[in-house]
């Protein structure tokens, strides 16, 4: 596989459509927040060798996809599952943890009620979705708290295999483009056959 159709391969991945939708919202409703990217994977103390830790930041992974199936029209639809790491710092008179759980809630709040804005195609409400504080020793060493947001929400994906061709007619047919089945036509009218 060459560069040009692995990179084609990744633009056009459902969950990296997502993942990209949800950190555009994020970064629109909290321009104060620096840091919202993307993270690979399940974030914990070790994370923090990764990323820097000297500022607010919200990192968004896929978690994975544990249940897909096709749709009656041929779409792959996937249950997808979302984490977003919140990391506070203290910052003037508002304490770290404080920061953390209010940004999650928000974060929570936003995947309930967003059908993300960037996302095009089918896309359910949020489900099952949890705030979890991380707790470690490395954490509290670095004076950051840690806060998981996750939810499960289902996407399509694929091309519909029952949608009309391009350039193909709004209705088949020689009488008047209608197509009929188990009547003929005749000269546009319909017939007992």
């Amino acid at each position: 596989m060459k560069f040009d159709q692995l990179k084609a391969l990744v633009d056009n991945s459902g969950t990296t459509k997502l993942r990209d939708a949800i950190i555009a919202d994020v970064r629109t409703v909290f321009p104060y927040i620096k840091t919202v990217e993307p993270y690979g994977g399940q974030f914990s103390g070790e994370g923090l060798k990764r990323v820097s830790a000297s500022q607010h930041a919200v990192y968004v992974s896929i978690m994975g996809v544990p249940n897909s199936a096709t749709s009656g029209h041929g779409k792959l639809s996937l249950a997808v599952t979302v984490s977003l790491f919140v990391l506070a710092t203290n910052v003037k008179d508002v304490p770290r943890d404080d920061a953390a759980l209010a940004i999650a809630e928000a974060c929570a709040g936003m995947a309930h009620m967003r059908r993300w804005n960037n996302w095009i195609g089918p896309l359910s409400f949020a489900q099952s979705v949890k705030i979890a504080r991380v707790n470690s020793q490395a954490l509290d060493v670095k004076g950051v708290s840690l806060v998981a947001v996750s939810w499960s929400q289902n996407i399509e994906i694929g091309a519909d295999h029952f949608a009309r061709p391009e350039g193909w007619p709004e209705t088949m047919g020689a009488a008047g483009g209608a197509a009929v089945v188990g009547n003929a036509m005749l000269d546009g009218e319909p017939t007992d056959g």
